[in-house]
């Protein structure tokens, strides 16, 4: 399945996406399905099952969580609250119910001035010192809002600590939907599923838009369910 694991509706402030356009959009670029993750707000199951039916699609709900180590998609907490974004309490919320954590976006804005053509040793070896990541089930190694040097350093540290990589659009418009997505190993029905997925390493992270490039093509849009 290919899922994008990353994306924002009018639910968080930041976004002009519409939920109806987010589904619609993941469709017909192709996708599976598509999991909403709002700033610090869950989706209710009956809410995006709803929508689901609605338009033939599957959508499903996580949360970006703004922590005081940076942001972190939660994917299978039954529920949110505020409190969670104290970063160790996150992480034992989701060891007592089995969400996955994945780190998002690791190394935005980790360049602050010259930004490299190439990475270096150096790098990665500061890169790998970002608190958090061995409380973490996967790193996001693609995001389309992020420079591709960011993302290539994410995918280069969990490939050097044995982590699995998702990825995602970050849309906040229709635009970037359908350029980053994960491919996930097996059908991915409920939120327990997909969290289940990354934690067993069954997840990566793919350049949509680099495969286009290359010749090899997207999956043909798929229309609603009969």
């Amino acid at each position: 399945m290919l899922v994008d694991l990353h994306c924002h509706t009018t639910r968080s402030q930041d976004s002009r996406l519409s939920p109806v356009d987010a589904a619609v959009t993941a469709r017909e670029a192709g996708l599976d399905a598509v999991c909403f993750t709002e700033h610090d707000v869950l989706w209710s199951v009956d809410e995006v099952r709803a929508l689901s039916r609605e338009h033939g699609f599957p959508v499903l709900a996580g949360v970006e969580v703004s922590t005081e180590i940076g942001h972190v998609l939660a994917y299978g907490l039954p529920e949110f609250d505020l409190s969670l974004r104290r970063f160790a309490l996150l992480v034992e919320r989701a060891r007592e119910c089995g969400a996955a954590l994945v780190m998002a976006h690791p190394y935005r804005r980790h360049f602050r001035f010259e930004v490299p053509a190439v990475l270096t040793g150096a790098d990665v070896t500061k890169a790998m010192r970002r608190r958090g990541l061995s409380d973490v089930a996967a790193l996001e190694s693609g995001n389309g809002a992020t420079r591709l040097i960011e993302n290539t350093l994410a995918g280069e540290v969990a490939t050097r600590l044995g982590l699995p990589t998702t990825a995602g659009s970050d849309a906040h418009s229709t635009e970037r939907i359908g350029l980053w997505a994960t491919e996930v190993d097996g059908e991915v029905g409920t939120e327990a599923d997909l969290a289940a997925a990354i934690t067993a390493g069954r997840v990566r992270g793919l350049n949509l838009a680099a495969r286009d490039l290359s010749g090899a093509g997207r999956p043909a849009p798929r229309g609603p369910a009969r």
